[in-house]
């Protein structure tokens, strides 16, 4: 089937980009029915699957920089006795149009 299917790895890709929206469980069933091939079409699988994980990998990095999280801890402790503005205390001194 490996070899003789072209549109193998198209046809996973496809199922694959749908995970994220149905739950799909891809199965793959590898019959080789000439023994002087076996190693060749296992080989030839191994490749695809490394390929395909690696594939995963990189979406779930992509996943997991997309929802790290970004915040920064400041630290404004040695700043309690700075005065603080308060947009509101001066109201009555200032002009309307500024």
């Amino acid at each position: 089937m490996l070899y003789a299917e072209p549109q193998l790895l198209e046809t996973l890709g496809r199922l694959a980009a749908l995970r994220d929206r149905l739950d799909v469980e891809i199965l793959m069933v590898v019959d080789v029915p000439d023994p002087s091939r076996e190693a060749e079409a296992r080989a030839a699988h191994a490749a695809r699957q490394a390929r395909l994980a690696a594939r995963q990998r990189a979406r779930a990095a992509r996943v997991a920089a997309a929802t790290e999280r970004t915040a920064e801890i400041i630290d404004i402790s040695a700043r309690v006795s700075d005065q603080l503005y308060d947009q509101y205390a001066d109201a009555a001194v200032r002009a309307v149009g500024d």
